[in-house]
């Protein structure tokens, strides 16, 4: 929740300054806030064990996240490293793959 929090503000900021270099405000009220929420990430992370996983997959296969979800189980990359993958990145015939860019979500991308 604080990180959804934090998300909000950010996005929040960004519109509102645009605003005001659009000249639609004089200034911010962003700027007032004293207490900024701060991102928090879980101290716990959850790992699915080998039945979780298989029982996930079996009732992924054939829905589109089917490949992603394997590909990110079977090789540890992380969502925006097998979001970034495009065909020039895989050789298959020498088996390889080449995480060359990852995608990133930002509040600016989002508007």
């Amino acid at each position: 929740a604080s990180l959804t929090l934090h998300h909000i503000h950010s996005l929040l900021g960004q519109i509102l300054n645009s605003a005001v270099k659009a000249k639609k405000f004089v200034r911010s009220p962003v700027a007032d806030i004293q207490a900024k929420p701060k991102a928090k990430r879980r101290d716990k992370i959850e790992v699915l064990n080998e039945a979780e996983l298989t029982a996930l997959l079996d009732h992924l296969r054939g829905h589109w996240l089917y490949i992603p979800v394997l590909l990110a189980a079977s090789t540890g990359m992380r969502r925006g490293e097998v979001l970034g993958l495009r065909w020039h990145d895989v050789d298959l015939s020498r088996g390889t793959l080449e995480s060359r860019r990852q995608l990133k979500w930002s509040a600016a991308s989002s508007t």
